[in-house]
């Protein structure tokens, strides 16, 4: 394993580090996502509850300072209740647009490093070329070794390059489907909170 690592050349330590990086982003989002998972029913359950027991007011307060999203997100669709149908969609609109930085936190850079690992895979099998060149420019033609070590840098950091960036690509497309899903299910919540306390103000008024 280590013997391949260094037949591939120095390219092999940016790659290196590049899958550090990428896995960290990884087992980053799935920490994210599962400490601020949306399990609609029981965050509808205890936001209704709150609103009940302690009045919108306080329950805004209350839920505004949470650090789980759906809860943060929820409190402030409170304040809606009070206006129009334009102004509730675009407040709701506004809520779920303001929660995507920290959801899509840390991918861009994912996107970048599967742009550059095949690229520094190539970048190695071009350095492996070069040293095959330069012994065949001296004509030691029959310096197998010489040889054989610039097919190894070429092939392995091409191979390095691109072993890196599939997984990466398979997760960047599983985290965007996620967000894009996490989303719609927030705004769902959100509309039926804003309902929720609509009909709570007409219950007091009667």
């Amino acid at each position: 394993m280590f013997s391949l690592f260094f037949q591939g050349g120095p390219v092999m330590l940016c790659l290196f580090l590049c899958s550090l990086a990428g896995t960290y982003i990884i087992i980053h989002k799935l920490i994210f996502f599962k400490l601020n998972r949306i399990q609609s029913q029981t965050v509808l359950n205890d936001v209704k509850t709150m609103i009940q027991e302690k009045g919108p007011n306080d329950a805004f307060q209350l839920l505004r300072q949470d650090h789980r999203i759906p809860y943060r997100s929820l409190g402030y669709a409170i304040p809606l209740s009070s206006r129009q149908r334009d102004e509730v969609r675009d407040g709701i609109h506004d809520i779920t647009n303001n929660e995507i930085p920290k959801l899509e936190r840390f991918l861009p850079i994912l996107t970048s490093l599967i742009t550059i690992c095949p690229i520094l895979g190539l970048l190695g099998t071009v350095v492996g070329l070069i040293d095959i060149f330069g012994v065949l420019g001296q004509g030691d033609i029959g310096n197998y070794s010489a040889l054989s070590s610039g097919i190894s840098t070429a092939l392995i950091s091409t191979v390095t390059g691109l072993s890196i960036s599939i997984p990466f690509i398979l997760f960047n497309h599983f985290f965007s489907h996620k967000i894009s899903m996490y989303l719609l299910t927030l705004e769902k919540i959100t509309a039926d909170i804003v309902a929720f306390c609509k009909d709570q103000a007409k219950e007091t008024v009667s």
